[in-house]
């Protein structure tokens, strides 16, 4: 009699077949190549006589439910695994691909192991190993096995931050233009992981030995060398660590049958509640910002014109991102006569001084330094403390006063400012002309414009020009589970077999949920609402919005620009010309 487990996830299945009682186990792990059910059936059909079987894991009570087999919840099934694998075991740190776990067992009176303690990660793929799956092939590495190598063989490990999986791929690249090796980013990385658990999911919790790890990334030596540093004890990594809950579903199997009972109908991997198509309003939108003429810098720099001629005195306002650093002048009247936008690229106050040089230097009359006095300027932005030091502001304010301002020029009766940055996501509410409430994103980039970008290259589509006419002819978007950046693209990856239409509107639909759900959260949203930020040039997340709300959201002229062009006008009105 075999008795067999399969822990099914949207990218894999692991099978553990434990035959006649035998304590050895025969452990196989396939890829799901869009219908989890259909290879379950087949690996079962290739089973020599009698078997019983169960299921566990995040895909597998639907994959039971339609093959007739009996399902485990996953914590019943990883209990079941240790008692079998390490019933000597008091502490087992599971660090898996997307998830990372805390468990602390009673182990006495000769009984089997008893959960006495447990913990999770947050939803943030940074916590897991999916990140370094990703990043290995961004750093030139052709393999996760090259990447460690290189990682053991670094000199020394580079400080990354472990906020957020998007937010950490930042730092890599800020490392690389600061001369970083690849190795000892590599190593950075897998000392992130390390350093994620034990701030995210151990604090203050106890680790008594024997100390166990289990889970895909449990395989990464680094990151257990870190662990065992941290923590000032030995780490045992479980031969079996990745088939744990296969091995316990296995062990709880009761049900004996041939064959799965019922047919396999095709699946379309996460999807739960439908999403209509997308419904736009008709809002105008304006042009995309990347159709507008481009400075020396190429991609890098964009230069947006307005309609008034060039003023013998003006304004200048400054918003310095993460992502990109932007400029524009103002007339004395408050009106919009340029703006400059250039990437950041990690270097914030050679991009001030870049961004400024091109300000003097704007093709719109030759050197306009030579011919514009500036009346005053204004700074915003996270490095709006250097950049105001840098070109001498008269006013410094953060990004929510400077954002309300912003929306404010281009509808004054706004009372609701939804923006979506590089890196940042605000939502702003406004009475008579002032800001009564504000939010911003919890440092996680699944409602940002990096992870928009991110999951557009993946899909191999351009954000700018192919997304949004395929997003908007999409007929049964993809319904994403609303978790983190990374998390969502393992999400995204169970859809490979459905049309990219679909996927596109379910990427569009995904940061406009994220959004809704964790910035605007229960807060109240208003009659005029206002879309701000680069990612509004996206003519698919404006839809998402309007049809989610059931109502038109309106997008300005320039909003990329409008963090700078609210600060230019709050400076003039500091100057007494408001």
């Amino acid at each position: 009699m075999a008795k067999i487990g399969f822990d099914i996830n949207a990218r894999r299945v692991v099978m553990a077949a434990i035959v006649d009682g035998a304590a050895a186990t025969r452990v196989e792990e396939h890829p799901v190549a869009g219908n989890a059910a259909a290879l379950v059936r087949a690996l079962l059909a290739a089973v020599a006589g009698p078997w019983q079987a169960s299921v566990t894991g995040t895909e597998g009570s639907a994959v039971a439910a339609e093959l007739d087999l009996p399902f485990v919840d996953a914590p019943a099934a990883l209990l079941r695994g240790i008692a079998s694998l390490h019933p000597e075991a008091r502490t087992v740190i599971e660090l898996g691909r997307e998830r990372s776990r805390y468990y602390a067992f009673h182990n006495g009176d000769g009984q089997a192991p008893r959960l006495a303690g447990f913990a999770t990660n947050s939803l943030c793929g940074a916590g897991g190993g999916a990140l370094l799956e990703k990043m290995a092939p961004r750093l030139g590495f052709s393999s996760l096995a090259a990447f460690l190598d290189a990682a053991r063989e670094a000199e020394a490990a580079v400080q990354i931050a472990g906020r957020c999986g998007v937010f950490a791929e930042s730092d890599v690249v800020h490392h690389f233009q600061a001369g970083a090796s690849s190795g000892s980013i590599a190593a950075g990385l897998c000392r992130m992981l390390a350093t994620n658990f034990l701030h995210d999911v151990l604090k203050e919790r106890q680790v008594h030995p024997p100390v166990v790890v289990i889970g895909e990334a449990g395989r990464n030596p680094l990151v257990i060398k870190a662990l065992e540093e941290a923590l000032g004890v030995a780490i045992v990594p479980s031969t079996r660590g990745d088939a744990v809950r296969a091995i316990g579903a296995a062990l709880c199997a009761t049900q004996r049958t041939g064959a799965p009972a019922r047919p396999c109908p095709p699946r379309r991997g996460l999807e739960s509640l439908p999403l209509a198509p997308l419904s736009p309003r008709g809002t105008r939108l304006p042009a995309a910002p990347h159709s507008a003429p481009r400075g020396a810098g190429g991609d890098r720099v964009m230069v947006t014109a307005g309609d008034g001629a060039l003023p013998a005195a003006g304004f200048l306002g400054l918003d310095v991102g993460s992502v990109s650093t932007k400029a524009v002048l103002l007339d004395e009247e408050g009106r919009f006569v340029f703006g400059v936008y250039l990437r950041t690229l990690g270097q914030p106050i050679a991009a001030v001084r870049e961004v400024v040089r091109l300000v003097g230097e704007h093709e719109r009359g030759g050197r306009i330094r030579d011919r514009v006095r500036i009346l005053g300027a204004g700074v915003t932005g996270s490095g709006r403390v250097v950049a105001g030091h840098i070109v001498g502001a008269d006013l410094v304010r953060n990004e929510i006063t400077a954002q309300a301002s912003g929306a404010a020029y281009f509808f004054p009766d706004v009372d609701t400012v939804f923006e979506i940055g590089g890196q940042d996501s605000k939502f702003i509410a406004l009475g008579a002309g002032r800001v009564v409430e504000s939010e911003m994103n919890k440092v996680c980039a699944a409602s940002t414009g990096s992870f928009l970008e991110e999951q557009a290259r993946q899909l191999g589509v351009t954000v700018e020009g192919e997304f949004a006419p395929l997003a908007l002819a999409a007929l049964a978007p993809c319904t994403l589970s609303e978790k983190c950046a990374i998390l969502m693209a393992s999400s995204l990856e169970s859809f490979r077999d459905t049309p990219l239409a679909d996927r596109c509107a379910g990427l569009a639909y995904s940061i406009c949920l994220n959004y809704l759900n964790r910035v605007a959260g229960r807060r109240p949203i208003g009659s005029r609402v206002v879309f701000q930020g680069a990612v509004a040039f996206n003519r698919a997340v404006v839809a998402g919005f309007e049809t989610l709300l059931g109502r038109e959201v309106l997008v300005p002229a320039y909003p990329h620009l409008t963090g700078a062009i609210g600060m230019g006008r709050l400076v003039r009105e500091r100057h007494g010309r408001g």
